[in-house]
């Protein structure tokens, strides 16, 4: 995994999985996405409807980042392991210096279940994803 991801992008993850796991033991994560560079750090949220619309609007958004170094997009999902469909918090990060984004992704139970909402397990390295921001090589 380290080939794929540098400090500063486990860094913007932290910041992801602090602020998509208060807001779904909450019940609800809007989509947000985090911009990281020479301004220094900010995030985004975004709202609308349906829900994929507010994550294509995240993902438009650091597409079009202009100086960020580093940025990302969280939003709510699923994942699929082992023929189980789970809920999940699903995060993808690039640094400009690479051609693709890295995607995790942690399992929860919601807030809405019978127990409350529990992550489950850690969060887990889904592999190399789509670039979602253009490569560039800073000197």
């Amino acid at each position: 995994m380290q080939e794929y991801v540098d400090e500063e992008v486990f860094d913007l993850l932290d910041a992801a999985l602090d602020n998509g796991v208060a807001s779904l033991a909450e019940g609800h994560l809007i989509p947000f996405a985090i911009f990281d560079g020479p301004a220094g750090r900010r995030m985004a949220r975004f709202i609308a409807e349906p829900y994929e619309l507010a994550v294509d609007q995240a993902r438009k958004a650091v597409a079009g980042a202009g100086d960020a170094d580093r940025v990302l997009i969280a939003y709510d999902g699923y994942i699929t392991i082992q023929g189980s469909r789970s809920d999940a918090l699903l995060i993808e990060a690039q640094d400009r210096r690479r051609s693709h984004s890295v995607t995790f992704a942690l399992r929860y139970r919601p807030a809405s279940s019978a127990g409350g909402f529990e992550t489950m397990g850690d969060p887990a390295f889904t592999g190399p994803g789509d670039p979602l921001l253009p490569l560039s090589v800073k000197p």
